[in-house]
């Protein structure tokens, strides 16, 4: 457990050595003192890996994590929080990160209630939608994004509504507001939404490391099952 949790942070310390040396400062009054010594020691295996092998990684370390001490645990989750807000804006990994943690680890410590259905029509989150594949396609290199968009959106509203242009980029809150109410959807839907994201992941043949991660939070927000899409090659941004 002291090393998962080093690793974790390792992973969020920021490339910019001014903004890391705040990060690990303001972590060293908040951290446990082992943990601390632990991320001194791994931070430069950490950075060094590749960007497709971090949610793997990840993945590792979970079990580790679920032993943590209530105690412990609340205090992983304010020293995650601590990291992700330093450069007061939030990446992609980082979101991935924060819902990947509070899909796979909050259950393990808490009583959490399954989400309420309120939306059962797909037509009722067809804006929330838009803007999750949209940030997708935004996140991606494709000829014909517009195109991608009306192909992917199909999967989701088939024959219910016409189907909006493509939204411009937006920002990770945005995103963040449509999956919290695209959770509140039918397994269906939710179903049908995964698989518009996933059309647009695979629409150029290769998976980027953004693309796979954005969609990991996505599915790690709706609760579904990750897509066996790993096979193919995952390329740098």
């Amino acid at each position: 457990p002291f090393t998962a949790r080093a690793v974790v942070y390792a992973l969020l310390l920021d490339a910019s050595k001014s903004i890391r040396s705040a990060q690990l400062k303001a972590l060293d009054g908040q951290a446990d003192a082992s943990v601390m010594r632990e991320l001194l020691e791994v931070h430069a295996m950490v950075s060094a890996l590749d960007e497709n092998l971090r949610i793997p990684l990840l993945e590792l370390l979970l079990p580790a994590l679920k032993s943590l001490s209530r105690l412990h645990y609340k205090q992983f989750r304010q020293c995650t929080a601590l990291l992700i807000k330093a450069d007061q804006q939030v990446s992609v990994f980082e979101y991935m990160l924060h819902r990947m943690l509070i899909r796979h680890l909050h259950p393990a410590f808490a009583k959490v209630k399954p989400a309420e259905v309120f939306f059962d029509v797909a037509s009722e989150i067809a804006e929330e939608a838009g803007q999750i594949v949209s940030m997708l396609i935004h996140e991606g290199e494709h000829d014909d994004p517009d195109a991608l968009f009306a192909e992917a959106m199909s999967h989701l509203l088939a024959w219910q509504m016409d189907i909006k242009p493509m939204l411009p980029p937006s920002d990770i809150s945005v995103l963040d507001q449509a999956l919290s109410k695209a959770e509140k959807t039918t397994p269906e839907i939710k179903r049908r939404l995964v698989k518009a994201c996933v059309t647009v992941v695979l629409a150029d043949g290769q998976v980027r490391v953004n693309e796979f991660e954005l969609l990991r939070a996505v599915c790690d927000a709706l609760d579904c099952p990750m897509p066996q899409i790993g096979l193919l090659k995952i390329s740098s941004y």
